[in-house]
């Protein structure tokens, strides 16, 4: 075979390739022990993954649910109408459908952008 022998020394790889298959089972052996003593112990739970798991939280208060809902109600609400956000500077709120059917005809204006009078594209 023609290859060079002074670039890897085959010795050298066998030697880190065993030195690594070594700490691998050492360490599965570390670890298997360790879970064992942990669960030797009273009181431990049936998997060491239980300890880590977050504890189910407490169920909503119907109080809670009912504000929740008509917030996001009145939230929902205000995306479906027309108003003023600050009618002297001109700002005002469009429907959200109004709005993403104006972007995808390329209108995009700004405050004071259109002059009064002008309408916006349909």
């Amino acid at each position: 075979m023609n290859h060079e022998t002074s670039d890897a020394s085959p010795r050298l790889i066998a030697t880190v390739a065993a030195v690594l298959v070594v700490g691998f089972v050492l360490s599965l052996a570390a670890s298997v022990w360790v879970e064992s003593d942990l669960m030797s112990r009273p009181g431990a739970p049936r998997t060491v993954a239980r300890q880590a798991a977050f504890p189910p939280g407490p169920a909503e208060a119907p109080e809670v649910v009912q504000v929740r809902r008509r917030l996001e109600a009145a939230a929902a609400e205000r995306l479906r109408q027309y108003g003023w956000v600050d009618r002297p500077a001109g700002v005002a709120r469009i429907p959200l459908q109004r709005a993403m059917d104006l972007v995808v005809h390329g209108v995009n204006p700004v405050p004071g952008d259109i002059p009064p009078g002008q309408q916006v594209p349909k």
